[in-house]
């Protein structure tokens, strides 16, 4: 309630504020990926300065009176540039950090809503109070969606503040603005699963095939689009009649929370297609009313 949300929160704001963006140095007529940590025309900080031989000073962040090094000169902004020893490759979004330090081990060691002096140790009240929830939540506005997901936190916001909510006041809210069941599951049985279990959520690829299919031959179409196909191989007009190979891709749980999940696949030289895939049977034998865990197509 206190942390997680904070951890989710602080992702949300870095994304806002700092967007993915790929930045390039160039030098000696090649482009190197990285940002630059620091700028070197001008280092605000003390630090800064030191870091590029610009200034002798105090190890600071802040602004300090510093004794001058070496002059601004070509050669020295060239040394101070250079992209392996002033950047970062890649700059990844906060919450790229957040799943990797929830899928660090012992993330299925404790439930999420154990009071944290009852946790079976340190580790497990970490993932509990920070990265799991802040995980979960990011989930959970992927699931709601945009719209009913702001509408779900304002509303929690103006109810709760300066008052001690518990968490079902947030899940009470959260039905309540942001919806109650998606692609045919209850937002209630996620919530039950992940905030009340140490159980995770985890999709994979059990197999991805293809078989030629036999050409179809016959008339296809309507009125005067009506084309005769030979079996031989595609006739005017039978795109969309007829396909050479058909695939097919099964997903199979890998975790023991079950929710539906969008499957997209795209063959070389087409359009992605996507399809809604239901939940799987539990760990417990419990079985589902959504489709089964394969796709065809």
């Amino acid at each position: 309630m206190d942390e997680g949300l904070n951890t989710y929160s602080t992702a949300r704001t870095l994304a806002k504020a700092y967007p993915d963006e790929w930045i390039q140095t160039p030098l000696a007529r090649r482009e190197f990926d990285g940002r630059p940590l620091l700028t070197a025309a001008e280092p605000p900080t003390a630090l800064a300065r030191l870091l590029t031989l610009q200034a002798l000073a105090p190890p600071t962040l802040r602004i300090e009176p510093s004794i001058p090094i070496f002059p601004s000169d070509a050669a020295l902004r060239w040394y101070r540039e250079l992209p392996f020893l002033n950047y970062v490759p890649v700059r990844r979004p906060a919450v790229d950090g957040q799943r990797e330090r929830y899928l660090s081990s012992g993330y299925k060691k404790d439930r999420m809503d154990r009071p944290s002096f009852l946790s079976v140790d340190g580790e497990a009240y970490g993932h509990n109070s920070y990265y799991k929830p802040a995980m979960a939540l990011h989930t959970l506005e992927r699931i709601v969606g945009p719209a009913g997901w702001a509408r779900a936190m304002r509303a929690y916001a103006a109810r709760f503040r300066f008052q001690h909510p518990r968490p079902e006041d947030f899940f009470d809210t959260l039905i309540e603005f942001g919806g109650a069941e998606f692609d045919g599951a209850r937002l209630s049985r996620f919530l039950q699963q992940v905030f009340n279990g140490s159980d995770g959520l985890d999709y994979g690829v059990a197999s991805a095939s293809n078989r030629e299919l036999t050409p179809a031959a016959g008339w296809f179409g309507h009125g005067a689009d009506r084309k005769l196909v030979s079996g031989e191989g595609r006739g005017a007009g039978s795109e969309g009649h007829q396909e050479t190979l058909r695939g097919r891709v099964r997903r199979e749980p890998q975790g023991e929370v079950t929710w539906p999940v969008l499957v997209e696949w795209k063959r070389e030289g087409k359009r992605p297609r996507k399809k809604k895939c239901g939940m799987a049977p539990s760990a417990g034998g419990a079985s589902s009313s959504r489709p089964a865990a394969s796709s065809s197509g």
